[in-house]
């Protein structure tokens, strides 16, 4: 009984409800772009020694170089894992090595070619620059 006092469905109607479907699509599109542009790939140090040195032109040397270089984190008991945020350096005068924060990563690109986060090197130190 309502509906016919205020009227019915009509083309007025079917337009606004269009229109806003549209809006909220476009809304949705932004809040889950984030999910594939920042996404974090896979990532290690990279040292001075080791500066360009990519996944593509890695030798077995230079696996070998970069498994001494990074050194390996603890995980709460269960196994270790690779460090992302830290490489050791060899000091040439003293012969010390020194564990420091990475300043350059090289990033796997099997599943993203580039993201925002592997752009901007939004990692480690610089992962609460990331929105999500």
């Amino acid at each position: 009984d309502i509906v016919k006092s205020l009227g019915e469905f009509g083309t007025y109607q079917k337009r606004v409800y269009f229109l806003l479907c549209i809006a909220c699509m476009s809304c949705g599109i932004q809040v889950m772009i984030s999910v594939f542009t920042q996404a974090v790939p896979d990532h290690r140090c990279v040292g001075t020694d080791l500066s360009n040195y990519t996944q593509a032109n890695i030798s077995d040397e230079h696996t070998r170089i970069i498994n001494y270089s990074v050194p390996y984190n603890d995980i709460d008991g269960n196994g270790l894992d690779v460090s992302q945020c830290s490489v050791r350096m060899l000091d040439k005068a003293s012969g010390n090595i020194t564990e420091q924060m990475c300043k350059k990563w090289v990033y796997d690109n099997s599943v993203f070619q580039t993201t925002v986060t592997s752009q901007f090197d939004l990692v480690c130190e610089h992962k609460m620059l990331r929105s999500h």
